[in-house]
Formats: structure tokens, sequence, C-alpha cells
């Protein structure tokens, strides 16, 4: 019986143990992780964990106590910046290497999602001809609005079809010889935005949208 007592209380000991030593690895491995600063630089928000499939993308590494990363498949490092393009989309884990331990961080990757062109902020594919020359401007807009992938780019240049007359812009506003077109329209008529190509000033990259963008004018 004493025996029976004895190993029982060594059988909870060494559970107790342990579970202090995973307490204490996984409140380290948080602390860790919580102090590590990572810079997502193709998404706008800077915080996103989420990576683009056919993209490069771009993570920047802010902490002293970075040394590397575990070798990987579709990762490199070059100093303190990642460049990650994965080939399908799904979950991504890297692990950085630290003076503190290493730090597995979890991306989620997805494929870029469709780019939708605005005028004045609005993607309606009927708009008013007041709308159009009181914001006659351009912007790009994501088909998933949870998407912060095209909020950093800027529309650098852009083609424009209306009445059989092809304007080829410069900047994200419209010239003053396409809003004279606008006035001249008549209801019904198709104003088609083509080549629209955007630049990513934070990363340096350029994006080319080649499809077609028709608005019908009111």
């Amino acid at each position: 019986m004493l025996q029976s007592n004895i190993l029982h209380h060594k059988i909870r000991y060494m559970f107790r143990s342990i579970f202090l030593s995973l307490a204490v690895l996984l409140t380290m491995s948080a602390s860790i992780e919580q102090s590590f600063t990572l810079i997502n630089k193709t998404a706008s928000d800077k915080n996103s964990r989420i990576l683009y499939v056919g993209l490069d993308n771009y993570l920047e590494v802010k902490d002293e106590t970075f040394t590397g990363i575990e070798p990987q498949d579709d990762v490199t490092l070059q100093q303190n910046i990642l460049t990650i393009r994965p080939g399908r989309p799904g979950q991504l884990t890297i692990t950085f290497l630290t003076t503190k331990g290493k730090v597995p961080l979890t991306f989620s990757v997805k494929y870029v999602s469709d780019a939708n062109v605005a005028i004045g902020g609005q993607t309606n594919e009927v708009i008013s001809k007041d709308s159009l020359l009181t914001r006659p401007r351009l912007s790009l807009e994501p088909a998933d609005n949870k998407d912060t992938l095209f909020d950093g780019y800027k529309i650098v240049s852009f083609t424009a079809q209306l009445n059989g007359k092809t304007f080829e812009i410069t900047g994200k506003d419209f010239s003053s010889e396409l809003l004279a077109a606008i006035r001249d329209a008549q209801k019904g008529d198709a104003l088609t935005i083509s080549s629209v190509k955007a630049f990513n000033e934070a990363i340096g990259m350029t994006g080319k949208f080649d499809r077609k963008y028709s608005f019908e004018l009111e």
C-alpha cells in the first residue's frame, strides 16, 4: 500500500512537472512571437498575414533578435527582407530564427482577387454624367472587399474610349478632352476603360490590368 502511494505521488509529480514545463515553453513562445516585428510590404495592411499565389510577397523583419529562417521552398531571404512566392492556396508556416528561440508564423495563402475599376468610388455599370463630371478619377477596388492587396496601388495611366474616340490618360484623373467628350455624350453611350496600369510606391511594384471595364452613361 505504501509503495502504491509513493508511486501515485511520483506519477502526479511527473505529470505536474511536464505540465509546468509545457506551460513555460508555450508562454516563452507566445512572448517571443508577440515581440517579433514583421511588416507585410505587399498588402496595404502592414500586419496582414495573407500571401498571394503567383506574386512575389515581400515581408520585412524589424527585430534585433532576428538571425534567419529555416530553409524552405518558395521562400528566400536577403538581409531582413523575405520574398515568398507560394504556388498554391492554403496555409504556409515559416519558422523565423531569433536569439531567443524559434518563431513559427502561419500565413493564409490565397489567389489574387479580381480588381474592379471605380470611377469616383463607384463600380456600378450604369453611372450618371453628373457623377462622372463631379468626381472624374479612377481607383482600384478588389472584388473581395476584405482584400487589402490593391489598397497600396495608385493608377498611373489608362485608356478610355467614348463614341469612337480614344483617350490615353496619364495619372488617375480624366483629361480635359475626355471630360468634354463626356459632356457631349448622350444617355446610353458607353465609356470603356482599359489598359489600366497602377503602381505601389511602397514596394516599387507595377500592376497591369488588361481587361475592359464598361460604364453606361445616364
